[in-house]
């Protein structure tokens, strides 16, 4: 995108860009009303009895109890609209709420300009936002709602904007006006939405950071800057405090209360509300499609229990007791109720069978709990129909219930929430908050559409309105404007040195983050409460588009790794040869049919299956010579190196506890992972902790002193795995999985919930079996130096090939007495491992690195220059394959893994050779995908 030199066509441009937007959300007002949202039909009776009866009521007919269970600012706008174009004129809101709109996206882009100090990507960023924020679907389609979301969006810009300009200018006459206006702004949309009070608290909580603490060369002392922020906060905050007294002022003197906003439970003075009841859910529900059926249902229709996933209760007797307070709850005394269906699904299933209406038809993040009530303690946010295929039951829509929360019943769910938080605090303080932002975020966002609805589970998906085409779309569109998103603050974050970036990032941290967590708190988390925060989506989405360059750059070739001086071809090429074996064996077409050499021994043995893992540590060893070899040499091992040591292992821990616990939700099953049975230790977790302490050891120790602690560790474990006796074991012996020291440690420390799911007895990457793993990779580090040397490269090779046929007998010999294991990783197998790896790497040096015989090992080499990426994409891949579901009949389905496998390698050969064609297959794909990378010269590092 280039810049317009005339004024005169850019402004042309603008229009004729404002004038499609604007043609666009009249469209989309148009043709996509809805009618849907409970709330619209609420705000609308208020607004006609403004109008009509001089009162702020909620009834319908005579009284018209005052109320203030509804903040004024969106049904006096409707009010506004309705005294212009007529009572009950919809259309007319809708399409005022369209000019809003498009004016909230010119509002973005300037906020967009004004955030760019790089004065000739100004114009840029802004069109990119623009266009983002014109072409969101996700914002549009509230213009077509009678919901605050559209004026809450446009106000939430507005102070931003007018914040922006506060904190930019200079003359102290422009900065009073400014923070005026945001403060006028911001008392405004909390009229609109309460907790739109956290947009205003991230931008005083700005104005503080940046006034105090973002200090250049230029700014006043201290104390000049603290008076500064105290008279911008006092004016602000009186400016905000300003347009909430008038709403206040009429609660107080009608109620007798002190109420600036509306009550938290949306709940009129001494109405009572299910504390205890709200408290158990919070220590359960994730998700929006619970949000109907346990609480806005709550007090007019039963609550099934079956409609709660079994998995979501710690114990059967604790399902009891919720079942039996349930039960009193649908029948109190003298109520004739319909029975509840009475079967009792307490399969794992049950998750599957919830109620999925998850986009549920009430307004009610002006109450941010519960749905508003009438002075007859009647949910008014009811009062919608419901379409009966949002219903997993056959009850009638119209019929009345007699169903009640009590005080006493409501403290017993107290009582079983409290029970649960002691259990686990980090469940209900962490993992299900974190749970609910990520299903807040990460959803469809495609309510009030035609065929809105959630993706999860797959098999609830309405074909009758094409949800299975839609929903998708807007899923990926969702993680586009996400990683745009992200892009974005990594650019800002690359320049924050600037100080000005640096508050703009700020301001976008307290801006958004809050909010987000404010809701993951909150027990109806319903996506549609963040959808304000797309506008800041499509800011940093169009920052990270304002910095891509569309045109070829006529720069220097980059030059290919392998190709770079003092580097080992061989190393890679081995590399490359064990990761691509890790694939194959990784991923057969069936686990029940798998030719005996790429199978891993049962217990104790070796096959070439169990070289693959220790022959990845050993040239994890090699490579640390060669990285950190120079800085030893120099004697000039600084901060740096050890920040750049720690920094990578935990970073390969973090990506290994990823994969543990990827796809972190099923969108088939509609299964959350489950943080009480994860994985801890694994495959890349174990490389972390041997690369930590072979880096440190390599750091501080000369070549000897490697090669005693390597003998010792060896020594020491098989002293402690023959020596020590396990409890609760007649006989240890390390030829029984469950009663020798590893195991026994791996229980004891990492518990049965978070060890390898095939065993819960051992884990392979286990904790006591990592100290010989560590001596795997120290032998790899002992050949590093024995690489590095100024020894010719036929002794290289000698003596390389001959240690590892003296060290392969030694292993083997060794295993009479101490067996080769792998899931123990026995002294004996890694004395064993690691001379097969030295002759590996021996022939591959003679070949490669000596003789230059290279032709054969191109695909090895795009395997080696990007293994971590080969195996996390491999390990991902074949997971979504397993985790995707297909119908094969009415009630059964398939992964798509077995779909490929049996319906394309099966006819073509036996069980055994078609599982191995279907893993070379596997390879191969990604020979093509690394290929790729290859060529555009992208190598994946940590």
């Amino acid at each position: 995108m280039c810049r317009m030199r005339n004024p005169r066509i850019f402004v042309a441009v603008a229009a004729l860009a404002i004038a499609l937007t604007l043609t666009s959300r009249i469209c989309v007002a148009y043709f996509l009303a809805s009618d849907a949202p409970g709330d619209g039909v609420i705000y609308s009776q208020i607004a006609k009895n403004i109008l009509e009866q001089n009162v702020y009521s909620l009834d319908s007919e005579p009284p018209f109890t005052p109320t203030l269970v509804r903040l004024p600012g969106y049904p006096l706008f409707i009010a506004a609209v309705y005294s212009v174009f007529g009572h009950d004129n919809n259309a007319a809101v809708r399409i005022v709420q369209g000019v809003f709109d498009t004016a909230t996206c010119v509002i973005v882009a300037l906020i967009a300009g004004l955030w760019t100090e790089d004065k000739k990507r100004k114009s840029k960023n802004a069109i990119w936002t623009f266009l983002l924020v014109a072409l969101c679907p996700f914002i549009v389609i509230y213009a077509a709602t009678l919901l605050t979301e559209t004026l809450t969006t446009f106000l939430m810009a507005a102070m931003t904007l007018t914040a922006t300009l506060a904190f930019k200018s200079v003359s102290t006459k422009k900065i009073l006006i400014w923070w005026i206006l945001t403060g006028l702004l911001g008392g405004s949309v909390v009229l609109l939405r309460p907790d739109s009070g956290l947009f205003a608290a991230g931008i005083g909580l700005t104005l503080v950071i940046s006034g105090l603490f973002l200090q250049t060369e230029n700014s006043p002392k201290f104390s000049e800057s603290f008076r500064q922020v105290i008279w911008k906060g006092t004016v602000f905050s009186l400016s905000f405090i300003l347009v909430l007294m008038p709403w206040t002022n009429r609660n107080y003197r009608l109620f007798g209360v002190f109420q600036p906003i509306s009550p938290t439970h949306a709940e009129m003075p001494g109405e009572f509300v299910p504390f205890g009841y709200q408290r158990w859910l919070r220590t359960w529900v994730d998700d929006s499609r619970f949000t109907e059926p346990m609480l806005w249902n709550l007090d007019e229709k039963p609550i099934d229990i079956n409609k709660i996933p079994v998995q979501n209760f710690d114990s059967l007797e604790e399902r009891q007791r919720v079942a039996a307070l349930l039960e009193q709850y649908n029948h109190p005394p003298g109520s004739e109720n319909k029975e509840v269906p009475a079967k009792d699904e307490t399969d794992d299933n049950s998750a599957d069978e919830a109620d999925t209406s998850g986009d549920n038809n009430n307004d009610n993040a002006d109450d941010n709990a519960m749905p508003d009530e009438t002075e007859n303690g009647e949910s008014a946010d009811k009062d919608a129909d419901k379409s009966s295929d949002d219903q997993s039951d056959d009850e009638d829509e119209n019929k009345k219930y007699i169903v009640k929360m009590t005080p006493e019943i409501d403290a017993q769910f107290e009582q079983i929430a409290d029970e649960r938080i002691r259990r686990s605090p980090l469940r209900y303080y962490i993992f299900v908050p974190a749970k609910r932002s990520a299903a807040l975020w990460f959803d469809s966002h495609s309510l009030y559409y035609p065929f809105g609805g959630q993706m999860s589970p797959v098999g609830d998906l309405d074909y009758d309105v094409s949800q299975q085409y839609w929903l998708p779309a807007f899923t990926l569109l969702m993680w586009l404007y996400t990683l745009l998103a992200v892009g974005g603050v990594i650019v800002l974050w690359r320049s924050r040195a600037n100080k000005n970036i640096l508050r703009w990032l700020i301001l976008l941290a307290l801006m958004t983050l809050p909010r987000t967590i404010f809701f993951s708190m909150i027990e109806n988390p319903e996506p549609r409460y963040v959808v304000e925060l797309f506008v800041f989506a499509a800011i940093m989405g169009g920052f990270f588009l304002g910095t891509l360059k569309f045109r070829k750059s006529r720069t220097k070739e980059t030059v290919v790794p392998n190709s770079l001086p003092n580097r080992m071809f061989s190393l890679d090429v081995f590399r490359g040869i064990t990761i691509a074996a890790m694939t194959l064996v990784n991923e057969p077409g069936t686990w029940a049919a798998i030719y005996p050499p790429l199978e891993h021994a049962a217990w104790n043995g070796a096959t070439p299956t169990d070289a693959v893992f220790p022959f990845f540590l050993f040239i994890v060893g090699v490579s640390i010579t060669f990285a950190l070899g120079k800085r030893v040499d120099r004697e000039a091992v600084s901060r740096e190196v050890y920040f750049q040591v720690f920094k990578r292992s935990i970073l390969l821990f973090a990506l290994g506890i990823f994969l543990e616990i990827f796809p972190f939700y099923n969108i088939w099953s509609g299964l959350w992972f489950e943080p009480s049975g994860m994985r801890i230790m694994g495959v890349l977790q174990r490389i972390a902790v041997c690369y930590l302490a072979a880096a440190l050891i390599f750091l501080h120790t000369n070549w000897k002193r490697q090669a005693m602690i390597a003998a010792g560790i060896l020594l020491v474990y098989w002293a402690l795995m023959t020596l020590i006796n396990v409890p609760g074991c007649e006989i240890t012996t390390f030829n029984d999985k469950a009663c020798n020291l590893a195991a026994y440690l791996d229980r004891a420390i990492l518990t049965q919930n978070h060890i390898w799911n095939q065993s819960k007895v051992f884990d392979p990457e286990g904790l006591l079996s990592t100290l010989p793993a560590i001596t795997t990779t120290l032998a790899g580090v002992l050949t590093g130096h024995w690489l590095r040397s100024e020894r010719k490269d036929q002794r290289k090779f000698t003596g390389m090939f001959f240690s590892g046929i003296a060290l392969t007998i030694v292993g083997w010999v060794w295993s009479f007495w101490f067996p080769l294991n792998k899931s123990l990783w026995t002294s004996s197998y890694v004395v064993y491992e690691a001379g097969l790896a030295l002759c590996f790497l021996a022939v591959c040096y003679w070949l490669l690195d000596v003789k230059v015989y290279r032709k054969w090992s191109k695909p090895f080499t795009i395997f080696g220059l990007n293994a971590i990426a080969l195996y996390v994409g491999s390990t991902i891949m074949g997971s979504i394959l397993n985790i995707v579901q297909l119908s094969v009949s009415d009630d059964n389905t398939i992964s798509l893994q077995e779909k490929i496998f049996n319906g394309v390698f099966v006819p073509l050969a036996s069980p055994f050779n078609a599982s191995l064609l279907y893993a070379i297959s596997f390879v191969l794909i990604w020979l093509f995908l690394m290929w790729l990378l290859y060529r555009k010269k992208i190598f994946v590092k940590i």
